[in-house]
């Protein structure tokens, strides 16, 4: 199955299907604005656009109306189109409801011998919490697609600590001084209460005030700390050495925010 580029209808004009297509394509580029302007002239009745409007208006940060877009497809859509239902997991995902977009994830037709929906079920047994069964649903994904969909590697927390102490061991003496008054915490996936702020696939996050606010006589309300969110690290990684430099780029990328610096800063100290 396809679940970025859902088909046209049958019957519907060419034109209207060369601009869906190439809508899909905005989003698949990472062009939500893009895709919600060529879709916003098309027929309201038009189920396939308002897919399109909820998957933009999630990667917008606009979660009431990626709600509002869902709703008018599911008046234009079978209930069991599978592109109805692949979106509503989704917004349910981006809302931070991990248990219903699993149940959602498990009613698409035919999802469960497709990779890609297995690998999302995953992504929701692990912010229920449930390893094993992200686990077992990752090994059915690498053994239906064992190129697109390897096992994620797993590191002991001896391991994925050592890691972090190498990488910091890595960074310039006076870098080193400045961050022993960071805390780095590694948990295995984000705070459930911040999934829906934060996106559930979050690799890590800078918390507290920054080093140079305390510089400068300010006390943050919280000690600054890193988190690092192992399952989600090894989600994203295809093997060890994947993974490893992947702990080290989230590491200095969040260590960046703690010494004061915006995504910009962070960019040109090169802590990436």
């Amino acid at each position: 199955m396809e679940w970025d580029a859902p088909r046209v209808e049958p019957g519907h004009e060419q034109e209207v299907g060369d601009v869906l297509d190439a809508a899909w394509g905005d989003l698949g580029e990472g062009r939500p604005a893009d895709a919600l302007a060529r879709v916003a002239g098309l027929d309201p009745d038009e189920g396939e656009r308002h897919l399109i409007e909820t998957q933009a208006h999630a990667e917008l940060g606009a979660p009431g109306r990626a709600r509002a877009a869902l709703s008018r497809a599911e008046r234009s859509l079978a209930a069991d189109d599978p592109g109805l239902l692949w979106a509503r997991a989704e917004l349910e995902l981006a809302e931070g409801h991990g248990a219903e977009a699993r149940a959602t994830f498990e009613s698409i037709p035919g999802g469960g011998d497709d990779p890609l929906v297995i690998a999302r079920r995953a992504l929701c047994a692990d912010l229920e919490e449930d390893w094993a069964a992200a686990d077992a649903l990752h090994a059915r994904a690498a053994a239906l697609d064992p190129d697109g969909f390897p096992r994620p590697p797993r590191l002991a927390p001896e391991a994925f600590d050592e890691v972090i102490r190498a990488s910091i061991e890595a960074l310039p003496a006076e870098l080193i001084g400045a961050l022993e008054r960071v805390n780095v915490v590694v948990d295995p996936m984000p705070p459930s209460e911040r999934h829906a702020e934060l996106g559930p696939e979050l690799l890590g996050l800078f918390v507290g005030g920054s080093l140079l606010d305390a510089s400068d006589g300010q006390e943050g309300e919280l000690p600054p700390s890193v988190y690092l969110y192992q399952r989600n690290l090894e989600r994203y990684s295809r093997d060890v050495a994947e993974l490893t430099d992947q702990i080290r780029v989230t590491l200095f990328h969040e260590l960046g925010h703690a010494l004061g610096f915006d995504e910009q800063g962070v960019a040109e100290m090169g802590l990436e």
